[in-house]
């Protein structure tokens, strides 16, 4: 089984290497040095994290290449951040042949239907991949569509911008509400504390409000307190700020 990596709640900054936990089923183990190597086994990296939104730095990540005999660093919201790119271990491909990145064109254009996406690897790696996939990977309509995605070079500088907005304007007003405490985060969603549980407060925006928040229960090491909120533009983000703070006046 792949050891995973996460985050250590309460370890906030955009690129820190000290938060790293390395999850095996379902015992967690800190990082120390020197650093928990496994030739034989893979590394699973999310970046930025999911769900807490901390950017790791390529540096922090690089050293945890050569422990393991297979690392997959999954980038699917990377190329939604500002300046993401520079943290991206793409250029690190040549250099660490057991190094493999995933990419998604689902979170950048919002086709999650179309379910395209691509891998990044050692030439070899691939070619052997090649060798016994699916003759047909990606349908049609997925090919069309995504070829024209991916000629129009300003949607992803829109998206960024939008981001780079959006975001700390919707973690201060999440600052300001009572009984729940928003993670800093360099993606485009947020991960929130509770004081106390929240699956009411969740239930109530459901029902009342029609909004939903995701319940983060299936991720290891968090339970009913922690709920990840999803950037939306200025008009729907005030429209959440407003429906907490009744959802939570409610409760």
């Amino acid at each position: 089984m792949p050891l995973i990596v996460g985050m250590a709640l309460g370890k906030h900054c955009r690129c820190n290497c000290n938060g790293l936990l390395l999850f095996r089923k379902h015992s967690q183990t800190a990082l120390t040095t020197p650093l928990l190597a496994d030739q034989g086994r893979a590394l699973w990296i999310t970046n930025p994290h999911n769900p807490s939104g901390q950017l790791w730095c390529r540096k922090s990540l690089e050293l945890l290449l050569p422990q393991f005999g297979l690392v997959i660093v999954d980038e699917a919201f990377l190329t939604l951040l500002p300046n993401g790119e520079q943290q991206s271990l793409v250029p690190l491909i040549d250099k660490y042949p057991n190094l493999v990145v995933v990419r998604s064109l689902t979170k950048l254009f919002a086709i999650a239907g179309l379910r395209l996406g691509y891998a990044i690897a050692h030439p070899d790696r691939l070619a052997s991949w090649a060798s016994w996939r699916d003759p047909w990977p990606v349908n049609g309509l997925a090919a069309a569509v995504g070829g024209a995605l991916l000629a129009d070079q300003n949607w992803a500088k829109r998206v960024q911008q939008w981001l780079a907005k959006e975001g700390p304007w919707l973690y201060q007003q999440l600052q300001q509400l009572d009984g729940i405490r928003p993670m800093p985060s360099a993606a485009n969603y947020l991960l929130i504390h509770g004081e106390q549980s929240l699956e009411p407060l969740r239930l109530a925006l459901e029902q009342q409000h029609h909004i939903l928040l995701r319940d983060c229960r299936s991720f290891i090491g968090l339970d009913d307190h922690y709920l990840r909120i999803a950037l939306s533009d200025r008009n729907g983000n005030r429209r959440l700020i407003k429906a907490l703070g009744a959802a939570a006046k409610s409760l």
